[in-house]
């Protein structure tokens, strides 16, 4: 393995020669304490994590065994939808029938409501009511499908709806008293309560326009989403979605930085996002006029696309401690960018797509390839690479070991994964294929929740 030189992020990006493992993670908290306080303990509320999409939870936790696995509950069939965690310590997710589902933390269904066609993306609670936003796939037509915010009591009451055609397969994402959710070709901003449309904004500007094929559909980049809807609402996706290539993937989160040096004010944060083949980033002015609240920072393209290439887009970006914001694509790569320009800092090839957010806190980044983990350092160079059983879906970071979700199971790494590791199978009635979804969630108390492609939701106890 060769050794790699490291960016220190509390002197400015100078390079050093390498150090330990050990040694690189202690200077990376003391790092963290340079910017202010170390983040607590929080419950995982939201896809990826946290609204910087960081995948990382700041608690101790033990490996995920069957020694320590605590119930495995049905939900029902599942795409895209990972599991959120509600604020008493219920399970949230929504399955490919249309049906949120909630679970109590003994591993009881609290409710199952179907709520329409489809659930594809992963649902987020409100952090002050407790109350679960969901983005619901629903038939508008024989040959149109739509998506709309829905805001459920903790105990699965419809409480309102949203009126606006989101048209995506991703997550929303709160802040404050919005959500935020990343559609096709918009920003959209609503109320957290209501979930009244209070800002939107057209993505495709400045130096990122739509791809336009000649004698074509100026949007067929577009097809994976709707393809990927239509699978979903009209039928079992796993035959369906099997046809697509190079398969579905959720779109895009918003990554939202509220802290300095992002946003001079706090109340008027920085929303970072990947859309198909471009990222940008926008300021959100809530007390601005309504054509005024999101306001052009920059964008640029950060996929190579044509009309043979049509679907490959970007993951989630993710904000590690260094100051950088992270994404993978579905060409191998790995870029690193700065949030406030848009200047990219590194590309590092990984040579097989990269289909989940990477996750990151400390300096390493940790990216689930197909069939294996890769660790980067903050400058982009290889650390260390180790193989996955099964399909690798999704991962997350306590402050003491790395998760990662796969279609046959669950593996627990050290943060350094040559340390240390474990797998639990988990058995599945539904063959691995890498276009299904597994995901995970960290739970406050440490619990470790996973979701499996067959429909089961499976909880380790973290004592």
């Amino acid at each position: 393995m060769k050794t790699p030189s490291v960016t220190t992020a509390c002197t400015g990006g100078t390079t050093m020669p390498a150090i330990s493992w050990f040694a690189m993670t202690l200077a990376s908290l003391l790092c963290a304490a340079c910017g202010g306080r170390f983040p607590q303990p929080h419950q995982w509320t939201e896809c990826h994590s946290d609204r910087n999409n960081s995948g990382f939870n700041s608690i101790r936790t033990v490996d995920a065994t069957a020694s320590v696995k605590k119930w495995s509950t049905a939900i029902g069939p599942l795409v895209l939808s990972t599991p959120v965690v509600g604020l008493d310590g219920s399970v949230y997710i929504g399955n490919a029938a249309g049906e949120a589902v909630g679970v109590n933390p003994d591993g009881t269904v609290r409710f199952r409501y179907h709520m329409g066609g489809s659930i594809l993306g992963s649902p987020a609670v409100d952090p002050a009511s407790g109350d679960v936003i969901f983005i619901v796939q629903n038939p508008l037509t024989d040959v149109d499908v739509g998506s709309f915010l829905y805001r459920l009591s903790p105990n699965g009451v419809i409480q309102t709806t949203s009126a606006e055609n989101l048209g995506t397969t991703g997550a929303p994402q709160v802040w404050g008293d919005y959500v935020f959710v990343v559609g096709t070709g918009y920003l959209f901003v609503f109320d957290r309560v209501s979930l009244a449309l209070v800002a939107k904004a057209w993505l495709w500007s400045q130096q990122c326009d739509p791809l336009v094929c000649a004698g074509g559909d100026p949007f067929s980049f577009l097809w994976t989403a709707a393809e990927t809807l239509w699978c979903t609402v009209r039928a079992w996706p796993a035959e369906c979605l099997a046809k697509l290539e190079p398969g579905p993937m959720p779109d895009a989160t918003a990554s939202i930085l509220d802290n300095t040096p992002y946003a001079d004010n706090p109340k008027e944060p920085l929303v970072v996002i990947t859309n198909q083949h471009c990222a940008s980033a926008w300021r959100f002015m809530p007390t601005a006029a309504p054509e005024e609240r999101l306001q052009y920072v920059w964008d640029r393209k950060v996929v190579d696309v044509n009309c043979r290439s049509k679907k490959v887009r970007p993951t989630s970006p993710a904000v590690i401690v260094a100051g950088q914001v992270v994404f993978g694509d579905q060409e191998g790569h790995v870029l690193s960018l700065d949030p406030r320009t848009g200047q990219q800092f590194w590309k590092a090839d990984l040579r097989d797509p990269v289909r989940s957010t990477p996750v990151a806190f400390l300096r390493q980044v940790y990216v689930v390839l197909q069939n294996r983990l890769v660790v980067l350092d903050s400058d982009g160079s290889t650390i260390s690479e180790t193989p996955l059983t099964g399909y690798g879906r999704m991962a997350g970071l306590s402050l003491n070991r790395v998760y990662v979700a796969t279609t046959e199971g669950i593996h627990t790494f050290a943060l350094n994964p040559a340390d240390g590791a474990n797998f639990d199978p988990l058995p599945t009635t539904v063959p691995a294929n890498a276009y299904l979804q597994a995901g995970l969630a960290i739970a406050q108390s440490g619990t470790i929740h996973v979701s499996m492609p067959d429909g089961f939701l499976h909880a380790y106890n973290p004592r």
